[in-house]
């Protein structure tokens, strides 16, 4: 993955609610996985 991608993730994650943290953070990497590949090609 590259640095620009990565960075992204973290900004989602910093935004997330601690509470909601376990379900928004699946929900966020799965997501993220599907759009990996659009980013790389």
């Amino acid at each position: 993955m590259n640095y620009l991608y990565i960075s992204y993730l973290m900004g989602q994650y910093r935004s997330v609610k601690p509470k909601n943290l376990g379900k928004d953070a699946k929900f966020r990497v799965s997501t993220g996985l599907k759009s990996v590949p659009q980013i790389l090609n």
